[in-house]
């Protein structure tokens, strides 16, 4: 990973999580993925900003644990990947459903901010086959950050 900037802003207010972790990961999975970044933002939020975010600017009027935005689609170089958005995490979906999955609200953060990043990366996850792959991802990245539980 080349060039550009991570930053994170922790908008959440009881979100306590340190803004290195989310930027150490995020950065390990970039340069994993053999992927440079002009301009990355991570904003920890409430449900209340990512849903009026996913009304604004998608159209739908739901919660969502995350949304990415990809400022980059355009690229000069499709041959050099690099990542230009933006990520919104829902940290109150992340505390109340961490136990769900087996992880505490740290894992289940970093899980969202991952996945806001492979779709920035070009990932999707429509097709139950592609979610499975994503998800398998996912994992990996966690469990190599130390963060994966199960």
């Amino acid at each position: 990973m080349s060039g550009g900037e991570v930053t994170v802003a922790l908008q959440h207010a009881s979100c306590g999580l340190p803004a290195d972790r989310f930027r150490r990961v995020l950065t390990h999975v970039l340069s994993a993925e053999g992927v440079a970044v002009r301009c990355l933002a991570l904003v920890v939020a409430s449900r209340e900003t990512v849903q009026d975010l996913h009304r604004r600017y998608l159209d739908r009027d739901a919660p969502t644990d995350v949304l990415a935005f990809d400022y980059g689609a355009e690229q000069a170089d499709p041959n050099a990947p690099a990542v230009d958005g933006e990520i919104y995490i829902d940290f109150d979906t992340a505390r109340e459903r961490c136990r769900e999955f087996g992880a505490d609200e740290e894992e289940e953060a970093m899980r969202y901010a991952i996945h806001g990043l492979l779709h920035l990366m070009g990932y999707r996850d429509k097709a139950p086959a592609d979610k499975a792959q994503m998800r398998a991802i996912e994992d990996r990245y966690l469990r190599a950050t130390g963060y994966f539980s199960a």
